[in-house]
């Protein structure tokens, strides 16, 4: 994965929780998700978001990014050096950008793999829908590569997957290699996450609770998990049990603020419930 870590993506954004919840994440992302990946290239720069960069970057770090290309093609490693500046900037489409020169060089399956985690990190909080389908493009592109490679890598499967269903107008084929991976792997914790995401959005809440109680069985320690059985409590309209679930996420947290958001939260469930009755 890369720095940006796509498990940060599926944190609480605790000031929309309700909503954010049943769309992986938090960790953000924007209706141009629904987007349809076009068959045919998608027109969009990247040397157009590095120029859009130069005007947010500082300075010294833009001299950086320049020194460091015009020297990259007596070391390659320097392209590294310009993805760690897009990483600590939060600029995934362009760490993404530069670590696939270096991929296109190099090509193993980590540095194919760390390439579609960064596209795959910027498809997830673009909010420009171009650049949202060339990320999701890319990151197909990408995981392709690593399971061309190595076809048991089970993480490029499951982020494929995920690129399929939530980017693109087959997502049956996500849904697909999801399972093939369950197959393999029941206990693949991020398919199982994505799967029952999937069926939170389909409706189809018992599902989506059985998928959540085996994420907390593989990995006891996702406590975020208890935040989405509460949003599926809720939506079934058992906000006791949501009540429940939510009192646990909260338990688990050490921010101060977002105990009280949650805690807020938790007041207006029981306010309605209280209005109801």
């Amino acid at each position: 994965m890369s720095s940006f870590s796509k498990n940060q993506y599926f944190l609480i954004i605790f000031t929309v929780i309700l909503t954010a919840l049943i769309y992986l994440a938090p960790r953000q992302v924007s209706t141009a998700k629904d987007a349809v990946v076009p068959e045919k290239a998608v027109e969009f720069s990247f040397e157009d978001l590095l120029n859009k960069a130069k005007t947010t970057l500082p300075e010294d770090e833009m001299n950086k990014v320049k020194n460091f290309a015009a020297s990259v093609g007596k070391d390659k490693s320097n392209l590294d050096s310009i993805v760690k500046i897009f990483e600590h900037a939060n600029m995934p489409a362009l760490a993404g950008y530069y670590k696939e020169k270096l991929a296109v060089e190099q090509p193993t399956e980590k540095n194919w793999m760390n390439t579609g985690d960064h596209y795959f990190d910027a498809f997830r909080v673009a909010n420009d829908s171009m650049e949202l389908k060339a990320c999701v493009e890319k990151a197909i592109m990408c995981y392709s590569k690593v399971l061309e490679i190595n076809p048991k890598n089970l993480d490029a499967k499951t982020d494929l997957g995920v690129c399929y269903t939530e980017g693109t107008s087959n997502p049956m084929q996500g849904i697909s290699l999801l399972r093939e991976v369950l197959a393999v792997n029941p206990k693949h914790e991020m398919a199982q996450l994505n799967l029952g995401f999937l069926a939170v959005k389909s409706g189809q809440f018992e599902k989506a609770l059985a998928r959540f109680d085996t994420v907390l069985t593989i990995n006891p320690k996702n406590t975020e998990v208890y935040s989405y059985i509460g949003n599926v409590y809720l939506k079934k309209g058992d906000k006791e049990k949501a009540i429940v679930n939510f009192e646990k996420f909260k338990s688990f947290l050490k921010d101060t603020l977002k105990i009280t958001q949650v805690e807020n939260y938790i007041k207006q469930i029981k306010s309605s419930k209280e209005q109801i009755n």
